[in-house]
């Protein structure tokens, strides 16, 4: 199934599979990838197949409303238009846009509305609109006037007066929402995300005031580097719990999603999460993985659970991450090669 712009989709059979496994771990919701859309039948398909099965969906925060920067370009370019994605400068483009895409997904039962702004591959909105003023009082001002049209839109294209909808903090967003300058709609619930590589949750987790019967939630990321050995499950059980357990004590449980990332290496995160999600972080690191390794390898299950716990105990723990003499943890391929690409880039060109 190839397509322009995401190299390929998922397959059809492989996302029954992954419905299933979901169900299997008590899950009910899905954000079927990091780009989806839903002008493509093929992507089209994938969301039916899950909505079919009961799950809730929804679509990936660089995606608001389903419309990522390249499901903008791709629905103007198949009308002949060139148009830029600017909500700066061009913000009825950008209500053309979103009202097709809300009408399409809204065929659909159990979708969660995802509402946002930002730029290209994951970036600040100003990181691909130079149009768009750098203070953060007028960037706040534009992110939160585009959430407000979004939900104008789901709720005039839907009929629904209270749509549920989410708004993931994460990068610039946390930074303007904990700052004040980011107005985020009553009705929307906000989701805290975790920092992987240190294995805790971000400064706006722990900083930003509660509003009164307003719903949060947590966005768990599974994979533990950006880059280097991506694929490697560096999140512990202990770790996973410890997180959900400070989500669980701040109340913030109206949501609960969790990025896997790489499904087939990184299942134990992923399995861990579901456990205590839905059984209570006050259940034993130590209990849900001799469970898991049980499920998994009945017959040496003692040996699997003691060779993870070999492994979790090399990597450092929380407390050793906050200690500037073990900056060590970030020194593996990725990661210092794009250190290394950050000094190159100090030299003049031709050096």
């Amino acid at each position: 199934m190839d397509y322009l712009f995401y190299s390929r989709i998922m397959n059809h059979q492989t996302m029954d599979e992954i419905v299933e496994a979901a169900l299997r771990n008590r899950l009910n919701y899905l954000i079927p990838a990091s780009f989806q859309d839903i002008d493509s039948p093929a992507d089209e398909e994938n969301i039916r197949r899950i909505t079919d099965r009961g799950l809730y969906i929804s679509q990936h925060h660089i995606e608001p409303l389903g419309v990522s920067h390249f499901a903008f370009r791709s629905y103007f370019n198949s009308r002949g238009r060139q148009e830029q994605p600017s909500y700066y400068t061009r913000p009825q483009v950008f209500d053309e846009v979103w009202r097709h895409y809300v009408r399409k997904w809204a065929k659909y039962k159990r979708v969660i509305w995802q509402v946002g702004l930002r730029g290209d591959v994951d970036r600040a909105v100003w990181k691909s609109d130079p149009a768009v003023p750098r203070s953060m009082e007028a960037a706040g001002k534009l992110i939160s006037d585009a959430l407000a049209h979004q939900l104008r839109i789901i709720r005039e294209e839907t009929g629904d007066a209270c749509p549920p909808a989410t708004m993931t903090l994460w990068s610039e967003g946390a930074n303007l929402y904990r700052n004040g300058y980011l107005k985020v709609p009553d009705n929307v619930i906000i989701v805290f995300a975790n920092i992987p590589e240190k294995q805790e949750m971000d400064r706006d987790f722990h900083e930003v005031p509660r509003r009164p019967g307003g719903g949060y939630g947590v966005y768990h990321h599974n994979g533990f580097y950006y880059r280097g050995p991506h694929m490697a499950q560096g999140h512990s059980p202990e770790s996973i719990r410890q997180l959900l357990s400070q989500v669980a004590e701040r109340g913030d449980t109206a949501y609960a999603l969790s990025n896997v990332q790489c499904l087939r290496e990184l299942v134990l995160g992923a399995g861990m999460f579901s456990r205590f999600a839905f059984d209570g972080p006050q259940l034993s690191a130590d209990v849900a993985l001799a469970h898991w390794c049980k499920t998994m390898m009945r017959g040496r299950s003692a040996q699997l659970a003691a060779a993870y716990g070999e492994y979790f105990s090399a990597y450092l723990t929380r407390e050793e991450m906050h200690n500037p003499d073990q900056f060590m943890c970030r020194w593996l391929d990725g990661e210092l090669r794009e250190v290394g690409i950050r000094c190159l880039d100090k030299y003049p060109k031709g050096f």
